[in-house]
């Protein structure tokens, strides 16, 4: 779904969230999205100033660890598509 969709001094900026729960099904899936735009879209799409995958977490209320992983096969794709990638992590009570 597109979260922001907005042009700021000539610049458009756009952010898009999956409902996909798990790290390598979201990249998966934007993978299948992004190589799937007709061409003068990916033109867009190859223009960009800025491509960054941002995954974000809840912290939770207890103590612990959690591990993320990206698999080898995720990080080709993510680097095929010439993008950075952001972890977020925020306060579960916000």
């Amino acid at each position: 779904s597109v979260h922001r969709l907005e042009l700021e001094n000539d610049i458009w900026f756009g952010s898009f969230e999956t409902w996909e729960g798990e790290e390598n099904a979201i990249v998966d899936q934007y993978y299948d999205l992004v190589t799937g735009l007709p061409v003068e879209l990916r033109l867009i799409w190859d223009r960009a100033l800025k491509r960054v995958f941002d995954f974000g977490y809840e912290s939770g209320d207890t103590p612990g660890s959690f591990q993320s992983q990206l698999s080898q096969k995720s990080i080709s794709k993510l680097k095929e598509l010439r993008v950075s990638v952001t972890i977020t992590i925020s306060p579960a009570n916000t």
